[in-house]
């Protein structure tokens, strides 16, 4: 009898401090690092798994809804102003032909670029200055663009501006250290976009051809840096992969009426090299409406972990092309991702998630991706999201 007694009292207590915790880091119990490993059915992939669990110092991860939007002609001038120069910058809208110049108006408004057959309309929006560059085009530009799918009671898609100067031969070296990097990006970000906050710094910018060393110096192609929105206190991840965005613009305005599909991530990152930002790209800017759950109840972190164990080698099963098929998880974060609401496709929100980041090899080849997820499950529920196709 008191043994069950104190079995009983026990499992109260437990009950008691779960009700009473008072931060997320406290209802997760999450250890600071997390070790594993398992095996597809086949034994052709390994899961490795020996991570820094990062969960955000706050209280509660609302729910909140978020809206798309586009890019207003007021902040496509504030970037113009900041990186290419009040009064520097005049309208430029390319028709079709390089260095055709069509609209002077210094407050130009978005208009119509093209229509495309039967189902977009493009519209766009850009801003040069800064000297030739070739074919007559301004050396510096801001240009922001979306689709109108078949009229304006349709969701707009493929939201993005982007600032981009072509110096000519630009080295990649002498760029200075990542710190005054993210702060030359921050203070042009900041004043614009509040809201999106510095996540990281990757230097790995060899993607840029045009950016070369001479005479036989090591190439150093600069820093690219993240940008993240911050909901209360927590980032909403960046990730490489852009969710429904390839399915929104291959058929924009085809899918059949009630569907909708999911949208791309907010994206926001800027390129710093030796001549200073040579980057910016935005994409998919969110608005963000009311909250609609205060304190949504989170899973313990051994249960996510237990999700992660027994779907991830399915999942990579799937794709096994090589004997050698691992994957190694390095970082676990809890943060948000933009979801579409359950039974109401049109609405979206912000929900916590648990992003697994890592590395993977197939056969004799290693990627190594900033910020690719391999595994990402919901917070809340458990559920196992697909990053590629946003939901």
């Amino acid at each position: 009898m008191m043994k069950r007694l104190l079995l009983f009292t026990l499992a109260a207590c437990c009950l008691m401090a779960a009700a009473h915790a008072r931060t997320v880091s406290e209802q997760v119990a999450a250890p600071p690092r997390a070790q594993g490993t398992w095996h597809s059915p086949t034994g052709r992939t390994t899961i490795s798994l020996d991570a820094e669990v990062i969960v955000p110092e706050v209280d509660n991860l609302p729910i909140v809804e978020v809206f798309p939007r586009i890019f207003t002609p007021e902040e496509v001038h504030a970037l113009a102003d900041a990186l290419i120069g009040p009064g520097a910058w005049q309208a430029y809208t390319d028709q079709g032909k390089y260095g055709q110049r069509t609209d002077t108006n210094p407050q130009p408004s978005y208009r119509r670029a093209e229509t495309l057959p039967s189902y977009a309309t493009r519209y766009e929006l850009s801003l040069g200055g800064g000297g030739a560059w070739v074919y007559d085009l301004p050396s510096k530009m801001v240009s922001a663009n979306y689709f109108e799918q078949g009229g304006p009671d349709r969701p707009k898609v493929l939201v993005s501006l982007q600032y981009s100067f072509k110096p000519g031969n630009n080295l990649g070296h002498n760029v200075g250290t990542q710190e005054d990097a993210a702060a030359l990006a921050a203070s042009v970000v900041s004043r614009i976009w509040p809201d999106m906050q510095f996540h990281s710094v990757d230097k790995d910018l060899d993607i840029f051809t045009e950016r070369t060393s001479w005479e036989g110096k090591p190439a150093d192609y600069g820093y690219r840096i993240y940008f993240a929105r911050l909901l209360h206190g927590v980032a909403a991840m960046p990730v490489s992969q852009q969710g429904a965005e390839e399915a929104n613009y291959l058929f924009p305005g085809r899918q059949q009426p009630g569907y909708h599909l999911p949208l791309p991530y907010e994206r926001l990152f800027v390129d710093v090299g030796e001549d200073g930002i040579f980057q910016l790209i935005y994409d998919n800017p969110l608005r963000i409406g009311q909250t609609l759950q205060d304190s949504p109840a989170l899973l313990p972190f051994d249960q996510v972990l237990d999700i992660f164990a027994r779907i991830s080698p399915l999942k990579y099963a799937a794709y096994e092309q090589a004997k050698n098929n691992g994957i190694r998880v390095n970082r676990i974060v809890l943060g948000y991702m933009s979801l579409q609401m359950k039974n109401c496709p049109g609405r979206y929100q912000m929900v916590p998630v648990w992003d697994f980041f890592g590395s993977r090899t197939i056969g004799r080849e290693f990627y190594d991706i900033t910020h690719y997820s391999l595994f990402t499950i919901n917070a809340i529920d458990g559920t196992v999201i697909d990053r590629e196709l946003g939901y």
